[in-house]
């Protein structure tokens, strides 16, 4: 397998460890504008090739030789102008790395077939931190349509929701659902009870979350009113009296 990675030094690091973590056995060609990025590539005994201007990629017939296409620059413009070049040399997989997902379609209708959004993987990454008892989701892989969402629990701790619970309205779904729990352990056993501080990870089509989500909150709020009515019937509202 041949990869062809178009990146400047800002995501050359990060890229190059990524690809580091191919197993199947790679030859790998970088191409920058940036010459510190040679000694990066160095480190993955890479081939390295600067160039000056976007348009010059087109001078290099390796890039014909190609299987996949990797492209992280800091401009998107620059980016989705590499993915038109790449598309017409004939690489048949493009990878494209964008800082602001407004640029998705664009992309897309230059031929890239997996994208990924910085700022959405910032924001996916963040708020399940920051976020209590809110939902956040994202997609993890554009070409297949999939997608994560993310829930941490908080003052839903107290209720004494199981696993089990929710496992059971998406039997037959395609979907998982596990828990990411306090102490950092992964949990799929149903009769696990929900705490404060885990998180409810759920994976299925991008497309189909809210779906998913609907159906667990759903099952949350069975649970809040049962509470919230055996609270009412051991602490029973006192009549006024009046005068």
């Amino acid at each position: 397998m041949r990869i062809a990675l178009v990146t400047t030094a800002r995501f050359s690091r990060l890229a190059l460890e990524l690809l580091r973590n191919i197993k199947t056995p790679t030859a790998l060609h970088v191409f920058s504008m940036d010459p510190e990025v040679e000694a990066v590539a160095r480190e993955v005994k890479a081939v390295f090739n600067k160039f000056n201007s976007i348009e010059e990629l087109y001078t290099y017939k390796e890039l014909e030789s190609c299987d996949i296409g990797v492209i992280a620059l800091d401009r998107d413009s620059d980016s989705i102008a590499v993915t038109r070049i790449l598309g017409k040399m004939g690489v048949p997989s493009v990878f494209i790395v964008l800082n602001t997902r407004g640029n998705r379609e664009l992309a897309r209708g230059e031929g890239a077939e997996y994208v990924i959004s910085l700022d959405e993987y910032v924001v996916g990454n963040i708020l399940p931190i920051i976020l209590m008892d809110s939902w956040v989701s994202m997609r993890i892989i554009e070409a297949f349509n999939l997608g994560v969402a993310v829930y941490r629990v908080w003052k839903r701790g107290v209720l004494g929701v199981k696993l089990g619970d929710f496992l059971d309205k998406l039997k037959g779904k395609s979907a998982m659902l596990m828990v990411y729990d306090k102490a950092g352990r992964i949990v799929m056993n149903g009769d696990h009870v929900l705490e404060q501080g885990d998180a409810l990870i759920l994976i299925a089509k991008y497309s189909e979350l809210l779906e998913y989500i609907s159906s667990i909150e759903k099952i949350f709020s069975k649970y809040e009113e049962y509470v919230a009515r055996r609270y009412s019937e051991q602490f029973p509202t006192m009549p006024r009296t009046m005068g």
